[in-house]
């Protein structure tokens, strides 16, 4: 009996002798999976500001405008980066809750709960990325970033168990680690672009007045002229149309000239006209232009201040300029342009001074353009 004691209680002591000289290393993977939903909650919600205040976050020469002013940014009038933002914050409350909390059986629902979320948000963003590129023909670099971080915490939940205590560091951490790095790296560059975009450099009078004449070229093979009004919803959705259409023509090959036509229905696009004329003069008729569209600011002097404050214009000078007689007759004298074509409303363009009817949209206004140049 002794001896049996003896071996049993051997046997007894060597297994907590071995599980207190063999502790378990720091979870690691907690910690990368903590850090990313932390930059998918900090994505979406960069998202969420642009979507509800203040328009495209990335340069021209990405699809950020495309895809947030696209019908499939919103799903029941809510807009999915509302919805990335509450999903990547509901991750991360269950991951630190997971990282507190002692009850294994409720640590394993929590964890399945993540599982089963993930899985669903992954497929959720490889058909949204999808129809960036198939449908919308653009994509957005915030959105492929949230949709790297919704992959990246997928491979960790699949490869490990957050409701277990893990030895080593599973490689799924590492992987998604260095994935996470990669897309803060082109975040960071695409805010840096963007910063510089909308800091140009302040033009001569000759520049600026060229500007004004809505960045017109006298040598392009062909001209686009559009007459719109700031508070006409068809001409912000031409507008759109139009951005894409600048990416696969060069300036030499397509000039696009914008004419200001404010209808008597619509009391606010004559000052809203003003205001993009007198961001002309600082070099920033096309940036301001775009922000008349897209911000959710009203058109009044508030708006107008805040939209030059985002373009970067001196916001002194552009109020002086916005009280000038001279702008105002300019906008006049669009006006008087557009009823002398006998236009009566808008959007209209003009495609080598002939009017465009029918629907318009990309394929259609390339097709044109393609027939004219090639008769040139």
């Amino acid at each position: 009996m002794r001896g049996k004691n003896s071996h049993g209680k051997h046997c007894h002591d060597g297994t907590r002798a071995g599980k207190e000289t063999a502790p378990l290393r720091p979870p690691l993977v907690y910690l990368v999976a903590i850090v990313l939903s932390l930059l998918g909650v900090l994505d979406t919600a960069y998202l969420s500001y642009l979507h509800s205040f203040a328009g495209p976050g990335c340069s021209e020469y990405f699809g950020c405008s495309e895809v947030l002013k696209s019908s499939f940014s919103v799903v029941g009038g809510i807009p999915l980066s509302w919805l990335g933002l509450a999903f990547f914050l509901s991750v991360l409350f269950a991951q630190l809750f997971l990282l507190g909390s002692r009850s294994s059986a409720l640590r394993k629902r929590i964890d399945t709960s993540v599982k089963i979320g993930l899985f669903t948000a992954s497929a959720c963003s490889g058909i949204l990325l999808s129809i960036q590129v198939w449908a919308i023909q653009a994509l957005c670099p915030f959105c492929v970033l949230s949709s790297i971080v919704t992959f990246s915490l997928t491979a960790i939940h699949w490869r490990s168990s957050l409701a277990t205590e893990h030895r080593g560091y599973p490689r799924s951490a590492l992987a998604s680690g260095t994935m996470a790095a990669i897309g803060l790296a082109a975040l960071m560059g695409v805010l840096t672009q963007n910063r510089a975009w909308s800091s140009e450099i302040s033009v001569t009078a000759a520049q600026a007045e060229a500007l004004a004449n809505r960045d017109a070229s006298e040598e392009a093979q062909v001209t686009l002229t559009v007459f719109s009004d700031y508070e006409c919803p068809d001409c912000q959705g031409i507008d759109q149309v139009l951005r894409h259409l600048r990416r696969f023509y060069s300036e030499e090959q397509l000039a696009i000239q914008h004419r200001h036509f404010p209808l008597k229905g619509h009391p606010k696009a004559f000052e809203a006209a003003v205001a993009a004329e007198a961001a002309a003069l600082q070099g920033k008729f096309r940036l301001y232009h775009w922000l008349l569209f897209d911000l959710a600011a009203p058109l009044d002097v508030s708006g107008f201040r805040t939209r030059a404050r985002i373009a970067g214009l001196d916001v002194e000078r552009f109020e002086i300029d916005r009280q000038s007689e001279r702008l105002r007759e300019r906008v006049r004298e669009s006006k008087d342009q557009a009823i002398a074509a006998g236009i009566t409303g808008t959007p209209t363009l003009l495609l080598n001074g002939k009017e465009l009817t029918g629907q318009i949209d990309t394929s259609i206004l390339r097709e044109r353009i393609d027939a004219l140049r090639e008769h040139k």
